[in-house]
């Protein structure tokens, strides 16, 4: 029997809008690109959750506990993946980690004074592992010209204790009697970092893997009320925790 991998997007965008989007059109490409998928022996589904209004951490968790599937996806609506070897990448690398992302790093110290950002509680800056391109357009942060740039977190692929939350892949028979690993208190900002000190917690392995993208989120947080309010309360949970591969 066929495995089963199930890619979940959330949007705010109605269904006219996801269809026109750039993420949907490179998702569908590949799907749609049977010499990659060749003897691979998966089946593939993608399910954009069209108009969504439910905090990430919750909408995660329930769609983890009803799955049937063996891999689960989930992928932010502004990143374009631009790799038509995704799923035999992603299978392999779940051969080796649970948990799968982009980017990530080695360390987290959570007692830091530093913002709750996984890239600034690294306690190294070589401890960073992963690749992410990023959309820079005009005048952000003075630059003179809309450009791509494709940013070196670190080697990769590798174990890290920690992943960005725009790409989160989950091997299913890993979960089992694991109970919830998203803590529901983190409606968007802090979800990734949370389910990522669940995750190691309960003895799951986690791992970035060279998957090829562009991502137009910027990640601003300092002037952000709500972030700062969940960054908070991230402190008072994990801030006595450090963590390492």
């Amino acid at each position: 029997m066929a495995r089963k991998l199930k890619i979940i997007i959330p949007t705010k965008q109605n269904k006219t809008q996801y269809n026109s989007s750039s993420t949907n059109e490179c998702i569908t490409s590949i799907i749609k690109d049977s010499t990659v998928q060749k003897d691979l022996d998966i089946n593939v589904t993608v399910q954009p959750i069209l108009e969504n209004k439910t905090g990430l951490s919750e909408l995660y968790q329930n769609i983890l506990n009803e799955s049937n599937d063996d891999y689960v996806l989930f992928m932010h609506d502004d990143l374009e993946i631009h790799d038509h070897f995704l799923i035999k990448k992603l299978l392999k690398a779940h051969e080796s980690f649970d948990v799968v992302g982009l980017a990530g790093a080695t360390t987290q110290d959570y007692s830091k004074n530093t913002p709750m950002v996984w890239h600034l509680c690294r306690e190294k800056p070589e401890h960073s592992r992963g690749i992410v391109g990023h959309y820079i357009p005009k005048g952000f942060n003075s630059v003179s010209e809309t450009h791509i740039n494709s940013a070196y977190f670190g080697p990769t692929p590798g174990p890290v204790v920690v992943i960005d939350g725009l790409f989160m892949s989950f091997k299913m028979s890993a979960l089992k009697n694991k109970g919830e690993i998203f803590d529901r208190n983190f409606t968007f900002h802090h979800y990734d970092m949370g389910m990522c000190v669940n995750a190691i917690e309960k003895g799951l392995t986690i791992g970035v893997w060279p998957i090829y993208c562009l991502h137009y989120g910027l990640g601003e947080f300092a002037h952000d009320k709500v972030w700062q309010s969940h960054a908070a309360e991230f402190k008072q949970k994990h801030g006595n925790k450090i963590l390492r591969v």
